[in-house]
């Protein structure tokens, strides 16, 4: 449907008419019918209203997220409050409507439980409503899977390079590594719930289940080994990767990665730091769309428009689900021998990264090389790509080490 001509979105609203034109004629009866054996049961009136202008939200929702000429969850993140806003004052009207039909009377009461109803069932169902699915750009593909579809896109031919991307990131952060490390076939995907792939309702978002997903992924398109290159929280993906398959991952190269080591990590988890983030949210509240960019790259401009417009595709229902699984799994999965070669790369320890972290992280991999990369934050990829790809060509391309892998 995401290019549904206006008559199409219009009829999405029909479901949501009808039944409010069922509520407006059980509202113009003296003695509406009532189901049988509900006589009895306290404030039965009461769940009545509830369930009735619940129902009211969740058709208004699935209207206003089929209507939008924006497809996405970004376009529909309001939707749920717009949803109940609409059925509450519907409910207004439907109460003043009941003063005028005899044995009938307008009830501050019910139209409380109208509006807890329509919040309720709008915020709570809001996940199983998704919005019309956005266009892929040229150079992405989609893979169906049993949780969704993943999106990815891959260039070259050769020995595999997997990019995984951190929190409300996407594929886009490694769309220089083809250029900059020719001669193999590089493949980034949008974890689940982040950029162009599903926001499916009833997946669990941790490490452990994204390395499940990613892994069924790369069954699918032949790929039996490969060296991962992981941002943030996808250095927890990839190590739980490890985990759950460890003849796959030929080479890691974590990029500023999030694990619960019991010291700060890169961002944001400190008291300080979330205040930081809080301030920046408020920020691009006001119109500031940079604010949260210069809390986590050194040139915020490296973060463009696109990279923006990804951040908010992650809806709350995946965004929020992955940073608390992240920080109950992450710590785990750190494992001292992976028998496999590790790069550890970061940004410059004047900025917000945090040294500590990065020496504590490099102690518990014994033999990983641990890299700084100056005048950059939490992004390097996108801050200072061409020394980043640099030392990723030269890791992959080691005497005994990482040579990527063969599909």
């Amino acid at each position: 449907m995401t290019g549904a001509s206006l008559p199409a979105r219009a009829l999405a609203w029909a479901p949501a008419v009808g039944w409010a034109t069922l509520i407006f004629a059980l509202s113009s009866q003296s003695q509406p019918p009532q189901p049988p054996g509900v006589g009895g049961i306290p404030l039965v009136d009461k769940l009545q209203h509830t369930a009735e202008y619940g129902v009211l939200a969740l058709l208004i929702l699935f209207a206003l997220r089929r209507f939008h000429r924006q497809p996405g969850w970004a376009a529909a993140a309001l939707d749920p409050f717009l949803a109940a806003a609409i059925a509450t004052a519907y409910g207004a009207t439907d109460e003043l409507h009941q003063a005028f039909v005899p044995l009938r009377s307008a009830d501050v009461g019910d139209w409380l439980f109208d509006a807890a109803g329509a919040l309720l069932f709008a915020w709570g169902f809001s996940p199983y409503i998704a919005p019309r699915a956005e266009p892929l750009d040229g150079t992405s593909k989609r893979l169906m899977l049993p949780q969704g579809s993943l999106a990815y896109w891959e260039a070259g031919e050769g020995e595999v390079v997997l990019h995984l991307h951190g929190w409300r990131g996407s594929k886009r952060y490694f769309e220089g590594a083809p250029a900059r490390v020719p001669g193999r076939r590089h493949i980034a995907v949008d974890l689940l719930g982040f950029g162009d792939s599903s926001k499916p309702a009833r997946f669990r978002y941790g490490p452990s289940d994204q390395a499940r997903v990613v892994r069924d992924a790369m069954e699918r398109l032949g790929v039996r080994r490969a060296a991962v290159v992981a941002h943030s929280m996808g250095g927890a993906v990839a190590l739980a990767l490890h985990r759950l398959d460890a003849g796959f991952v030929e080479a890691l190269v974590l990029v500023e990665p999030a694990l619960n080591l019991g010291v700060p990590p890169p961002f944001p988890v400190t008291l300080a730091q979330a205040r930081s983030a809080g301030i920046a949210f408020s920020r691009m509240g006001e119109g500031d769309r940079l604010a949260m960019a210069r809390a986590i790259v050194a040139r915020p401009e490296a973060l463009d428009d696109r990279f923006l417009g990804d951040a908010v595709k992650a809806p709350i229902h995946a965004a929020a689900p992955s940073l608390v699984r992240l920080a109950k799994e992450s710590g785990a999965l750190v494992d001292p021998q992976p028998g496999v070669p590790v790069l550890l790369v970061f940004g410059d320890p004047a900025f917000q990264v945090r040294a500590a972290y990065a020496k504590e992280l490099a102690a518990r991999f014994p033999g990983a090389r641990l890299v700084h990369v100056a005048e950059t934050n939490h992004c390097p990829m996108i801050e200072e790509p061409d020394a980043f790809w640099a030392l990723v060509r030269a890791f992959l391309e080691q005497p005994g080490g990482a040579r990527g892998a063969t599909p």
